[in-house]
């Protein structure tokens, strides 16, 4: 009976903390890529993908960091290149929405992910075809984001210049 009651508790207080994190989390507001403060404008919408301008995106953001978390080091440098591409993915559909700012983030997230493999690669032991692909990874993603960056107003595209060259001064490390 004690144990049953400790269970229920223990089940209460997780489902109470989890709807808090979540009410946190729909209910901050959000900044900008130019530092100002903007109201924050989710919105349900049924289709394939979820955006950030879904009211449920920030729990599937949620998920993927546990997955990242939770995975080993070798399994994490592939997580963070697949979500690389998946964010840069995000932010060429964010863009054709004409949603720049969050283009922004998403295109700024993608690179800083590539970035996080490669700094990993560095500090890991891993075989020659894991380097080659997270070198594969930087080059594709570096292009692919001074590409999309092209279509930025200039302080957006300059930020993600920034990371692009980040990126790009890693492959000399990457590559021996």
């Amino acid at each position: 009976m004690h144990k049953n009651l400790s269970r229920t508790a223990a089940a209460i207080s997780l489902v109470f903390g989890v709807s808090i994190f979540f009410i946190s989390l729909m209910s901050a507001s959000q900044v900008s890529s130019h530092g100002e403060e903007r109201s924050s404008t989710r919105q349900i919408y049924f289709g394939k993908e979820i955006l950030p301008d879904h009211l449920f995106y920030p729990a599937v953001m949620v998920a993927d960091r546990v997955v990242l978390e939770l995975a080993d080091e070798k399994e994490s440098v592939y997580l963070k290149v697949q979500y690389s591409i998946d964010r840069y993915e995000v932010a060429e559909r964010l863009l054709e929405k004409q949603d720049t700012e969050r283009a922004v983030t998403a295109l700024t997230k993608s690179q800083k992910y590539v970035l996080s493999a490669a700094h990993d690669v560095l500090q890991q032991p891993l075989s020659d075809e894991e380097r080659i692909y997270v070198i594969a990874a930087v080059k594709h993603q570096s292009k692919l984001s001074e590409e999309l960056s092209s279509k930025l107003p200039a302080s957006d595209a300059a930020v993600v210049q920034q990371l692009v060259e980040e990126s790009r001064a890693l492959l000399p490390s990457l590559e021996k």
